[in-house]
Order: structure tokens, then C-alpha cells, then sequence
């Protein structure tokens, strides 16, 4: 069944600000959800390297946060029946300083400039902010089973967090340009990212949309210069050295030892018999090349041949958010979700 058409849906949706906090450390989660419809299961929404949570609120208005309608991918899910939670990762400095510093009472950083630690990489989002965050939202649930979809980044790190962790209350993950490990070009130019960030906000829209550099993150044909401008705005972050080091270094060198390799594969066999997944890939994304995101599949699902679905036409960044993201990603992950 496919999700309602797109209507004005007075009042019905609803956003609510969450402060996970434990041992000095506080996570900033957004919780939508539905006023008018029963809850059938909790999900985790998980955004890319340098995104925060904002990345599914973004519309096909160029819009960022509206909850009048079902244009956004968390609306979508919201609307749907899910109990949907937004997670705004540790290095997510812009809305902290834009948002909670100013608005958020509750937070511990209200009132204060928040500048996330240099120290801050995978092992850190893996090991201390995946398990607050998975506890805090099956908790809430009432010990119901929860769900996981993540966005380049956001998908690489389940697949950490269950090679380290055999969490059964995940019973299903979306995983949408996330492979192993990136590119070897994307990796490259990981250490000139934050310079690249700071440049692009002051580049008018029109050359950001058609140049030569443009076709490393997105298909300048599919994807609207609205959405590309708030996408700049609201949902661009800055990354941690940590971070950089990880991605330009780790992820280029790849594993230190064929043993360790191998240790992390065998981790994942388990999730054959016990996890449910479907992958998404962009025909055309030179950052989560499609090879990596076949290697994860035949690892992690190899006999089950419906949940690869290749979004043609799509690079990194229009793979959520581009002009045919909805029809081939959004719609398709609720559909897969309600069976």
C-alpha cells in the first residue's frame, strides 16, 4: 500500500525535542510522530558523514521541517504509523549553536556555545552513541522490536555496531549508499570536506548545481536547487578530525590485517538468519560505489534477491534527496516496513 497522497494534515503530526544524557554526554534526538494513528513500531533515522537528522525533514519544497503534509521522508514514515526518531550526531555543531543553544531548555548545553571534540570518530558514535540512543528508544517502545535506517554514514555504522554487538532488538534495517568502506576518490578529499563546506555556502546555487566537481556527490539533473540550497543550510555539518582521519586514512588503507578483516566478516554472518535488510544504491554514486554495496549484500543477505534495489539515474546526495527519491526510495522503504 502505498502512503497517502500529499494533503494538508492539520495538527496531526507532531515534533518533540529528546536529550538522551549519560556521563556528561547528551544526544539530540527529534521525535515525530502521528496524533491520530496508533504506533506500530519505532525507527531510528540515521544521516550521512557532515549531515545531521535534518536530512529527513528536508521536502520536495526545498522545505525543512514543515509537518503539514507527507513531502519529507520522516513525514512519509510518521504518518504511516511509525514512531519516527531523528538522531543529530555528536559532531552536529550547526544545529546546536542555531537550535538547542537558543531554544532548548532542557539540554545541558542551552545558552552556551557547543563545539564537538576533536576526539569525536566511529568508535565514539559506535561504542557510546548507538547504545544510548538504541536503549532510550526501546525503552520508550515498551521493549517493542525497533527498526534502523541510515544514509551513507548512517548505514555503514550498523553494520559496526552489529559486527561488534548481536543487538536483537533491531529486527529490520534499511540501509540507503551505504557500503563498506567509500570511494577511493571520496577519500581523497575527505581532509578538504569542512574547507569545501565553508566555500560552498557562499557559491551562488547555479554553479553549485552545474560544474564538474558537482558530479562526485549528486546527478546535477536529479536534484532540485531548492532542496540543494536547504540542504546547504539546514543539514550541513562540519566533521571532526577524528572523522577525517577514519575516512581518509582507515577507510583508504582499509583494514589493518587480512585477520581483522576477516573477524569483522564472520561478526556480520549471523545477520542471514536473524535480521531483515533492503539496500539502496545510486547507479551513478562515485562515493558509495555500487561494487561496495553489492560486497555488503552478498556478506550480509546473499540469497535473497528482491532487497538490492538500484535507484537509476542517482548519485550520493539525490539518492534521499533527489527529484526521483521518493518514488524509488522513501515510498518503497515504507511499503517494505508495513509488510
Amino acid at each position: 500500500m502505498e502512503p497517502i497522497d500529499s494533503k494538508i494534515f492539520s495538527n496531526e503530526l507532531k515534533c518533540e525535542d529528546i536529550f538522551i544524557q549519560n556521563n556528561g554526554k547528551e544526544i539530540f534526538l527529534n521525535r515525530i510522530y502521528s496524533s491520530s494513528k496508533e504506533i506500530k513500531k519505532s525507527i531510528i533515522l540515521a544521516p550521512g558523514l557532515g549531515n545531521n537528522g535534518n536530512l529527513f525533514r528536508l521536502d520536495r519544497l526545498g522545505r525543512c521541517g514543515s509537518l503539514k503534509d507527507n513531502k519529507s521522508f520522516a513525514n512519509m514514515l510518521a504518518l504511516e504509523g511509525f514512531n519516527v526518531y531523528l538522531y543529530h550526531p555528536g559532531y552536529a555543531e550547526n544545529i546546536y549553536n542555531n537550535y538547542v543553544s537558543q531554544y532548548c531548555r532542557q539540554s545541558r548545553y542551552y545558552g552556551k556555545r557547543y563545539k564537538a571534540s576533536s576526539t569525536l570518530g566511529i568508535d565514539e558514535i559506535v561504542n557510546i552513541e548507538m547504545p544510548m540512543i538504541i536503549e532510550y528508544v526501546h525503552n520508550y517502545s515498551q521493549g517493542k522490536e525497533i527498526s534502523w535506517i541510515g544514509y551513507s554514514m548512517g548505514g555503514m555504522i550498523i553494520y559496526f555496531y552489529f559486527a561488534k554487538y548481536q543487538d536483537d532488538r533491531i529486527d529490520r534495517v534499511i540501509t540507503i549508499g551505504s557500503p563498506f568502506s567509500g570511494s577511493l576518490l571520496f577519500t581523497c578529499i575527505v581532509p578538504f570536506i569542512n574547507f569545501s563546506n565553508k566555500f560552498i555556502k557562499y557559491t551562488p546555487k547555479f554553479l553549485l548545481q552545474y560544474n564538474p566537481g558537482s558530479l562526485l556527490f549528486f546527478n546535477p539533473l536529479n536534484i532540485n536547487r531548492m532542496i540543494l540550497q536547504t540542504f546547504l543550510e539546514k543539514v550541513l555539518e562540519p566533521n571532526t578530525a577524528s572523522l577525517e582521519k577514519y575516512f581518509s586514512n582507515n577507510q583508504f588503507c582499509g583494514f589493518s590485517s587480512q585477520a581483522k578483516y576477516l573477524e569483522f566478516v564472520n561478526n556480520l554472518k549471523y545477520l542471514k538468519e536473524s535480521k531483515k535488510f533492503l539496500f539502496f544504491f545510486g547507479s551513478n554514486d562515485m562515493i558509495a560505489l555500487p561494487d561496495n554495496i553489492f560486497l555488503v549484500h552478498q556478506i550480509i543477505s546473499p540469497d535473497d534477491h528482491e532487497n538490492l534495489i538500484e535507484v537509476t539515474s542517482s548519485g550520493h546526495f539525490d539518492l534521499i534527496i533527489g527529484n526521483n527519491a521518493k518514488e524509488k526510495v522513501w515510498i518503497p522503504s515504507v511499503n517494505w516496513l508495513n509488510l
